[in-house]
Formats: structure tokens, sequence, C-alpha cells
């Protein structure tokens, strides 16, 4: 199961199989979020196959695809709505992790210091040294 714990409750990776489903429940996820886009690559498997492995395992899974750099104000609203409402430590996923990662720290960009949302990111393995520059640009400043 390829996710790295980035706080008690958010865990990110890189693309998830239908397998790991199964790990994920067992490790106590309750929600499972793909934020890539079907058909970004040719040989990742689709949401809809995630999404039955995810059910059969009794995991909540969502859909909430972002291109890469083009990440929107809606979206990240989206993904903190998620991680409020889970039930239990979620897993997202995406090509690398980053983008969820991503998702995570400008979803708290308003509320937490930016330099320890970065230092959290970044002891997770993902160098976000960018956000403020993404959230200046994702707010219109």
């Amino acid at each position: 199961m390829p996710v790295i714990p980035v706080t008690e409750t958010l865990a990110v990776g890189p693309q998830l199989t239908v397998d790991d489903m199964a790990d994920l429940a067992a490790a106590g996820y309750t929600t499972v979020v793909n934020n890539r886009p079907d058909g970004e690559q040719p040989d990742q498997p689709e949401s809809d196959d995630l999404r039955a492995a995810a059910d059969r395992h009794g995991l909540t899974f969502l859909h909430q695809p972002v291109v890469d750099g083009e990440i929107t104000q809606a979206q990240v609203d989206a993904f903190a709505r998620t991680l409020a409402h889970s039930d239990g430590p979620v897993a997202a996923f995406c090509r690398s992790g980053k983008r969820s990662v991503t998702l995570w720290a400008l979803a708290n960009s308003q509320t937490a210091d930016i330099d320890a949302l970065v230092a959290t990111a970044s002891a997770a393995g993902f160098d976000l040294t960018d956000l403020l520059d993404k959230t200046v640009h994702l707010r219109g400043r």
C-alpha cells in the first residue's frame, strides 16, 4: 500500500490499485480520494473499477480529478469538505501524491502557517516550496 502519512487523518500516494483497497481498509482508512482524471495515462485503473473495489471493502470512494498545474478553488473546497466530513482517515492519490498533498495544503492555507504546511509536506517527502505562489494565484491576488 503505497500511501505516506501526512497528518493523523490524511495519507497521500501514487496511483492505487484495486488490490490496494483491501490493505487500506485493513489499515483503518475509511475514505479514498482519487485526484487523477481517468485516462491520464493508458495503464491506470479506471475510477469505476477502483470504486467497486473500495465498496467491497467498506470504503467511501470519491473521484475528485485535478489536472496537474490547474487546481481551482472549487477543487480545493471540495477536498476540504471531504477531509472535514470523513468518518476516519483519508487516503488520497494521484500520479505521485503531489497533487493530493497540494490540495491538502491549499485547503489549510487560510488557517495554518504556510511554512508549517510546507514543512509537513516536506517531512512526507513532497516539495511544496511554491505553495505561497499557488495560494496567491488561486486567490487572484
